[in-house]
């Protein structure tokens, strides 16, 4: 991910755009760049443009509608957004699924918090795991309601609030000189 920041007033629109092309038709030139940049000051567009090829599999090129598929960076992005959510009162840690999503099934609905969530120690399936989703499911695309229902059924992996299963990663050991 790119993220382009300029001062206010700094220069021309139409300069700062010479800029951008510059600096990212040369990062793509080198093999270091590859996608879609959308640069904004206030509502007005400054520039838009895409590089490089969306899917190598089948050589389609990225354009400015491609659509990525981000996974976890949402993470942060989702944290931030909750954050914000608690500061404005309108939402609780102790909150359930089922407070804002009224048709995950009440059972475990009803006993997973935004705080399990958060910390990853809901019990939820890995729905990457689950057989077909990334040759069947994943390749299409959801509405923010279907999503969840690929996995709301699957018993849980583990209760609620218990620590998930943790990797045991030892650092390499490397012979002495």
């Amino acid at each position: 991910m790119l993220l382009l920041s300029g001062s206010p007033g700094h220069s021309q629109s139409s300069e700062s755009a010479k800029k951008i092309d510059a600096a990212l038709s040369t990062l793509y030139e080198y093999g270091m760049f590859n996608g879609v940049v959308l640069a904004a000051k206030g509502d007005d567009i400054i520039y838009h443009e895409a590089f490089g090829i969306a899917n190598f599999e089948w050589n389609i090129p990225n354009s400015t509608d491609t659509r990525f598929k981000i996974a976890s960076i949402t993470k942060a992005f989702t944290a931030t957004l909750v954050i914000c959510l608690l500061e404005a009162g309108k939402l609780s840690m102790d909150d359930v699924i089922t407070d804002h999503l009224p048709d995950y099934p009440t059972s475990p609905g009803d006993r997973i918090t935004v705080e399990h969530l958060m910390v990853q120690s809901a019990g939820i399936p890995d729905y990457l795991k689950l057989p077909g989703f990334l040759e069947e499911i994943a390749i299409r695309e959801h509405d923010r309601y279907e999503f969840f229902q690929h996995f709301a059924d699957l018993d849980l992996e583990f209760e609620p609030g218990m620590n998930a299963p943790r990797f045991s990663i030892q650092a390499p050991v490397f012979p002495q000189a």
